[in-house]
Order: C-alpha cells, then structure tokens, then sequence
C-alpha cells in the first residue's frame, strides 16, 4: 500500500511517499515558507539525487499541489494519483479524541473547537492541509495519528487540575501530553538498543528543538510531563513562552496592550526564545550571538537550559530511578553544547555525560554516558512519520 504521510507545522510542511507495509521511502520533500513569496522546496524520489527550488506559496494547496506534481509522473515515484492510497496525518488535538482515526469532517470539526488559544498554531493548519488533499485527491482514505496517544492513561492525580470541579466536567478539562509519535519511537528504540524491556525500564525523555517538551516514563508508560490543557505548556519553545503566570496575561489587558486575544496571540508569536533573545530561535544562531557577547542569545539560552534542567529534576524525584534519558529533536540530536548544558553537573546524581561521546555523537543513534554513569544517556534521532505510517496503516487493514 502506498501511503503519503503528511506531516504539517506552522509555516511548512514534510511529506514521504511510503510502501507499506515494507516501509520503504518511494519519494519525500520538505517545504518552508509557506504562506510566503520566497517558499523553499526541496525533494528526491527513490533516494536519489535532491532537487531544490524556491517560488512564492501563498497556501498549503499551492505547497501540497507542487509537491504531487514533482511525485506523480513519468519522472514521479507513482504514475498516476490512483496509486495513492491514503494520506496520513499527525494531528494535534482534537476534543474527546484520541489515537488513530480517519480525518473525517466531523474529526475535523472536533479539531476546530481548540482553532482560538489551545491549539492556534496547529489545529488550523492541519485542517487546511487536510481539506486540500481531499480536494486534490477525492475519494482517498484521510487518516492521522493525534499527538497525545502515547499518554491516553494518564494517572487521573496527573490529568485533573484543581479547579472548581464543574468546569472539569462541563468542558472536559484535563491534562494532555504531546510529541507521542517522537516519544513512542524513542521508547522502543532505547529499550531496543539496551536490551531490555521497555516495561522494565524509567525513562526520561528529552525532545529538544522548536517544539519541545520532557516526558517522564514509568515501567514504559507515560506517568508526567510538559504539557497541559493547551500546548502552552513546559519549557521555551521557539516563538512561545512555556509555563507563564496566567495572571500575566490579564495584567497585560488592563495595561492596555490589548484584548484578550490580542495579547494571547503577540505572547504565543513572538515569544519564547525569539522573544527573549530579539534575533530568532535558531539554537545555532544563538550560540553563535552569545559567545559573541549578545547578552539577550545568553539569556534566551540560559532560559531554555534551565526549564530543561528543572524538568529532568522534578521527573526525577517523581520516578525515583531513572535507568534511561534520551535527547532527541532537532536540537536533542544536533547540539553537543545543549546537551552538556542541560546534563553536565547532574554527577551526584549518577547522570555523567563522557564529553567525547557527547561530541562525536550528532544526528545518529549513539550512547553519551560514561561508562561509571549509574543512568545511560543516549541520542535518539525519531522517525515521527514511521510511527504514523505504522499506526495508520493497521487502521487501514485491520480497522483498529
């Protein structure tokens, strides 16, 4: 079968073209800008050569409308759409819904409800993309994955909230956990790598990069982490804040910075670690400019350094061992500096980082600990899309 998994973010878009259930990678592309004059796109099919062109993407039709040009054809992976089978995706969030569903209208109206102040960098583009693949490809099965699947089972101490216990139950409130597709894989490959049962196992997962969020896994199943009734929730991400003092928010109105919503929407795009450091969230670009003397890139660096070391402690105290922690995204993979900030000085408490290790370790599967660290560290770059492929193509053919 063969399946386009579509994988969608504020202002891009990642597709791969794959024969399941061989899962092997037929075409992929990777789109920037979008929404923008100067979008970028980049592909190869059947591994071969790269191609990269930059042209203007007004919409997410025009993106997804190129990308199957350059798939289907003479020159494509496929010949004709037809051979499409499904398209899946990797939502966010939706109300009452969880796990692997087809994206059906009624799915996706459960999405549009959290469109204001829950979900607004996501949901809305989803369900753009969405609607333009079933537009450009009528009649083919839409599936997804939603990103808290990983932790549907939740401690009901660690969902509920302590508000007033009627609002709990009116609007369904509770806690949720994102990033499952990037933590489910790592669960499995770390347990993989060690040899050992997942369920034998407490985890402490770091996925690090524009999104980010720390995950604590008890005996292999999700127990706590970064996260909350909306996605505004952990430690700095790249345009937005994190943890912040709701009151923040209402003392900013009555400033006169603006309504509610005008407010909530400066705070989610144009904070976070862009906010802090004035020149953009690139973890590159910032230590670049810090070790430069830039004082703002110090500071938005040693903001996001410390959620994470803050957040490794509490998950610490509250599994009481920890055999395992990851680092994984973008930056978890990538950044030998980020990692030795957020794990170096954690010796008392068995986590040693062997610095060699840490620095001939980026972009692959590799061990950092030191041989006398009682917690073995280990870089996990994830494949998101294999474990949406997987997950829709057994809904697909087994119809669960």
């Amino acid at each position: 079968m063969k399946m386009l998994i579509a994988n969608v973010g504020s202002s891009s878009f990642k597709c791969q073209l794959l024969d399941m259930p061989a899962e092997k990678q037929l075409a992929k592309a990777k789109v920037e800008r979008v929404k923008t004059d100067n979008g970028i796109i980049t592909w190869s099919i059947g591994g071969g050569e790269s191609h990269r062109v930059e042209m203007p993407l007004p919409t997410y039709g025009d993106a997804i409308s190129f990308v199957l040009s350059k798939f289907v054809g003479e020159d494509g992976a496929v010949k004709s759409m037809d051979e499409i089978e499904d398209v899946s995706f990797k939502p966010v969030y939706a109300k009452g819904l969880s796990g692997c569903r087809y994206m059906t209208p009624e799915v996706c109206d459960k999405m549009a409800v959290y469109n204001r102040v829950i979900a607004p960098m996501h949901n809305p583009m989803y369900i753009d993309a969405i609607e333009n693949f079933r537009r450009l490809l009528p009649g083919v099965p839409l599936t997804g994955l939603f990103e808290d699947w990983f932790f549907d089972k939740l401690p009901d101490y660690v969902q509920y909230y302590p508000i007033p216990w009627d609002w709990t139950q009116k609007y369904d409130i509770k806690k949720h956990l994102f990033h499952s597709s990037s933590h489910g894989y790592a669960v499995n490959k770390v347990s993989e790598v060690m040899g050992k049962s997942r369920y034998d196992l407490n985890m402490i997962l770091c996925h690090l990069g524009g999104s980010s969020s720390i995950m604590a896994i008890e005996k292999g199943e999700g127990l706590d982490g970064c996260g909350g009734f909306s996605l505004q929730n952990g430690i700095a991400n790249s345009v937005r804040p994190g943890d912040l003092d709701p009151f923040l928010l209402s003392f900013l109105v009555a400033q006169g910075e603006g309504d509610v919503d005008q407010v909530i929407d400066k705070v989610m795009t144009e904070g976070g670690l862009a906010g802090l450091s004035g020149i953009g969230y690139d973890m590159r670009d910032l230590q670049k400019a810090a070790e430069e003397g830039n004082e703002r890139a110090r500071l938005a660096i040693d903001v996001y350094v410390h959620g994470a070391k803050k957040y490794i402690g509490s998950w610490m105290a509250v599994l009481g061992h920890v055999d395992v922690i990851t680092m994984q995204g973008g930056t978890g993979e990538a950044s030998s500096y980020i990692r030795k900030r957020v794990l170096g000085g954690l010796e008392e408490y068995g986590i040693v980082l062997d610095d060699k290790r840490n620095e001939e370790t980026i972009g692959k599967l590799g061990k950092i600990s030191a041989d006398n660290s009682r917690t073995e560290i280990w870089v996990i770059p994830v494949d998101e899309e294999i474990m949406v492929a997987r997950a829709c193509y057994k809904l697909l053919t087994e119809g669960k």
